[in-house]
C-alpha cells in the first residue's frame, strides 16, 4: 500500500465521483488518456459524451503543502489534455469535505487559477461513515510517514 493512499481514500473517490455523477447528470468513468508524443494521463473521470473531466480529493481537513502541489499537478494535466486538438472539457475537481475544498475557494493563487481555466469544485455528499474511514486512515498514514 502506498503511504499517501489508502483502500478507504480509494473507495471515497469512487463515492465522490458517484455523487458528481448524480448532481450533474455526468457518467464520469476512470479512464487512462493517450495523447500522443507517448504520453499517458490516468483521468479519476471522464465523460466524453458530456465533455467532462474530474479529479478527486478524498481527504478530510486543509491540504497539507504536498497535496496543494498535487491539486496544481492535476489543474496543468487538464491543460494539456485541453491543448490537444479537439478536446474542451468542464473541468471539475471534487473533494468530500469543505476545508479541503478551501484550497480553490480562497483567495491563493492556485484558486486564482482555477477560476481562470474556469475549473469548478464541487463538495460531495458522502455518508459520515465514508469520512470516519478517511480520518482513520490519515491517523495511520501520520503515523507511518513519521
Amino acid at each position: 500500500m502506498v503511504k499517501s493512499s489508502s483502500s478507504e481514500q480509494q473507495c471515497a473517490e469512487s463515492e465522490i465521483v458517484k455523487d458528481i455523477n448524480r448532481r450533474l447528470g455526468l457518467n464520469l468513468v476512470k479512464e487512462k488518456l493517450n495523447l500522443g508524443r507517448g504520453i499517458v494521463v490516468e483521468i479519476d473521470g471522464i465523460d466524453r459524451d458530456r465533455s467532462a473531466i474530474c479529479e478527486v480529493y478524498s481527504r478530510i481537513g486543509k491540504l497539507k503543502p504536498a497535496q496543494t502541489d498535487k491539486l496544481a499537478a492535476d489543474l496543468l494535466k487538464f491543460e494539456l489534455i485541453e491543448r490537444q486538438p479537439g478536446l474542451k472539457f468542464q473541468k471539475i475537481i471534487g473533494f468530500c469535505d469543505d476545508d479541503a475544498a478551501k484550497a480553490l475557494r480562497n483567495k491563493s493563487w492556485l484558486a486564482g487559477i482555477a477560476s481562470i481555466m474556469g475549473v469548478i469544485s464541487i463538495v460531495a455528499d458522502v455518508p459520515e461513515s465514508t469520512k470516519s474511514s478517511i480520518i482513520a486512515a490519515q491517523v495511520r498514514q501520520k503515523m507511518t510517514n513519521v
